[in-house]
């Protein structure tokens, strides 16, 4: 999910008029939470993002796009399941502790995260830890967008289905299971990712959009 989505985003706010000003966690697509120092070098990177995002204009959106997987079993080591835990939702929850405060700052805005249909149904080849991880992002939104409204802060995840990225090929997921009989592409994310961080989006907080081509129907 996390190479052509990226690449669609930034198409989307060069080709189309809807201009965002997003952060995304090209840091954290390989970190590991083996030593303490790792976890302390994904917070700093984290916080480095959002303030060079934010250092020569108001920060007033951020998307952040972000997803590895496990095997499909129990039988994965304790290592594999804290990549997976910190690459897919301690990066969302980091993002969402320095940037709400520098979006507020700017008076207020929108934050983006990206779930997956695997956080609402289990998902058909997902391994427990993305699964477990997606789950905890849509969570976690529901969290913020209740706590931080009151600042004119929104908060949603978009939860894609299959799309046609080389991620999605490696879990082999048949579109038979799409009831519109075909994968997603990366732009249908990120346009639906967009509509949320701009003012379009401005009264949706607090909600997980599905884009998955009838999957969960």
């Amino acid at each position: 999910m996390f190479d052509l989505t990226c690449v669609a985003l930034e198409r989307l706010a060069r080709d189309e008029t809807l201009v965002v000003r997003a952060a995304l966690a090209t840091a954290i697509k390989d970190v590991a939470c083996a030593p303490p120092s790792v976890c302390w070098r994904l917070a700093q990177d984290v916080e480095a993002v959002v303030a060079a995002a934010g250092a020569t204009t108001p920060l007033s959106a951020i998307i952040h796009c972000a997803g590895i997987f496990d095997g499909p079993g129990l039988d994965a080591d304790i290592s594999v399941w804290r990549k997976v835990i910190d690459t897919n939702l301690t990066s969302g929850f980091l993002f969402l502790k320095h940037g709400i405060p520098r979006i507020e700052e700017a008076g207020g805005g929108a934050i983006v995260l990206i779930g997956s249909v695997s956080g609402i149904n289990g998902g058909y080849k997902s391994g427990p830890a993305y699964a477990a991880s997606k789950a905890g992002v849509h969570g976690l939104v529901k969290w913020a967008a209740r706590r931080y409204a009151p600042t004119g802060v929104t908060v949603n995840a978009v939860a894609p289905g299959t799309i046609a990225t080389p991620m999605s090929a490696a879990a082999v997921v048949p579109t038979k299971l799409t009831p519109l009989g075909h994968a997603g592409d990366p732009l249908d994310i990120a346009r639906a990712a967009l509509y949320l961080a701009s003012p379009a989006g401005s009264f949706v907080t607090g909600t997980v959009m599905v884009v998955d081509g009838g999957m969960t129907i």
